[in-house]
């Protein structure tokens, strides 16, 4: 039995959810699962996929919309995700090229460097996709919910946001900023329902006002 990719999942979020938002601005303006899929595979028309060699396609993780295309893109392609920080300080060593061996790989990422230098983690498609089903079934996040890109794409807890919602069909909502008062104002006004937040980010959130209870 063939392995489900990442992208896999996608499609059939597309095909059972098309019309639903994928993406949504902290201004209203929307992707839906058939727009987000439209804009993905007219990027890659006439592109080539290698069954040989996976050169991991670096892409810029900022909190953007053009940053989630581009990894769908990726994705699309049967490429391996290496996503960066928009101004790279550093980067650990990745392999310049993967062979089909490592086929089950789907993204190389960084780990925090909380403990140490930051390391790159090969994520497996199947890492991602249980992790993500997990996340959202104990959660409850569904197709009518959406999870605020409060963390950058770069790190594992940003990363993870795009995943979820593509498996369960809801929304990531991209904020202004990443300031405190623009997630606040985000939070309120576009009803995010989720929220991925580091330990120091909960005091000063609350300090804008009472969040909206589910």
């Amino acid at each position: 039995m063939n392995m489900m990719s990442v992208w896999d999942a996608f499609e059939k979020t597309r095909i059972l959810h098309g019309g639903r938002p994928a993406v949504t601005t902290q201004h209203g303006s929307s992707l839906s699962y058939n727009e987000l899929h439209a804009a993905v595979t007219s990027a890659t028309e006439g592109e080539a996929r290698s069954e040989e060699s996976r050169p991991p396609i670096a892409v810029t993780a900022s909190i953007t919309q053009r940053c989630i295309i581009d990894c769908w893109r990726a994705f699309q392609r049967g490429g391996i995700v290496l996503p960066v920080p928009d101004h790279p300080l550093r980067h650990p060593p990745v392999p310049s090229c993967l062979t089909k061996q490592d086929g089950a790989i789907a993204c190389i990422i960084e780990t925090s460097g909380s403990t140490g230098r930051p390391k790159a983690v090969r994520l497996s498609h199947s890492n991602l996709l249980y992790s993500a089903t997990a996340v959202s079934a104990r959660l409850h996040f569904g197709p009518e919910d959406r999870w605020l890109l409060s963390l950058p794409p770069f790190h594992i807890g940003g990363f993870s946001i795009l995943i979820r919602c593509a498996v369960s069909g809801g929304s990531v909502v991209i904020p202004d900023g990443i300031d405190r008062p623009s997630l606040y104002r985000t939070i309120v006004e576009q009803g995010v329902t989720h929220l991925s937040l580091v330990p120091a980010m909960v005091p000063e959130l609350l300090a804008c006002g009472p969040l909206p209870s589910s």
